[in-house]
């Protein structure tokens, strides 16, 4: 793949930044999803005490990231009822944001704005897959589609791990394209720390 071009670089770092203004005003217009306060919860109890056990079954990389604005907050946390790990996630999770959020939804709208990061991130994966493998009229393409998707817009603002996971599997493929002709070995190693993302995510 030849080199990318200024221009080319200019027009799709355009593209992610109106993705990114679409997860903006797409985040107003959503209520908190059934799932979300599940995620949100383990995540804030995976930094304010250690404790993983709760919502075990996705992983934990989006939870963190998308719980970051909370770290200064001062929050109200739901006494654990010792109940399963799925019910004491869901229940204290929608507990925790009845309690904490206002009528205005402000801690959801920054915590869904830290979710929307991977969003750019499989932006940039499709970009540079795509012109690596086609050229950078096909990456541009590729990109284009993927910012106006209605599944990626409508998964890119939640607090869930759907589009983390897609974001770091595609990444992964991206690094393994690069190190096939294994003339680095600092590619290989790339691959992997992107699929040890990917698992984590």
């Amino acid at each position: 793949m030849n080199r990318l071009k200024m221009p080319v670089w200019i027009f799709a770092g355009g593209l992610i930044i109106l993705q990114m203004i679409l997860v903006a005003i797409i985040v107003h217009g959503e209520s908190l999803t059934f799932d979300e306060g599940d995620h949100i919860f383990a995540g804030f109890m995976m930094w304010h005490s250690g404790d993983y056990g709760l919502n075990p079954e996705h992983p934990p990389l989006v939870k963190l990231v998308a719980t970051l604005p909370l770290l200064q907050e001062k929050l109200w946390v739901p006494p654990l009822q010792q109940r399963m790990f799925k019910g004491e996630a869901y229940l204290d999770g929608r507990d925790f944001m009845e309690r904490n959020d206002g009528p205005r939804h402000g801690l959801l709208f920054r915590m869904r704005l830290a979710a929307g990061l991977f969003a750019a991130g499989l932006s940039v994966a499709v970009f540079l897959i795509g012109s690596k493998l086609f050229g950078q009229s096909a990456g541009l393409l590729a990109l284009l589609l993927v910012v106006f998707e209605p599944n990626v817009l409508a998964n890119s603002d939640l607090v869930t791990t759907d589009v983390g996971v897609a974001c770091f599997f595609l990444a992964t493929i991206y690094c393994c394209s690069l190190a096939w002709p294994l003339d680095s070995r600092c590619q290989p190693s790339t691959a992997g720390f992107c699929w040890l993302q990917c698992c984590w995510d």
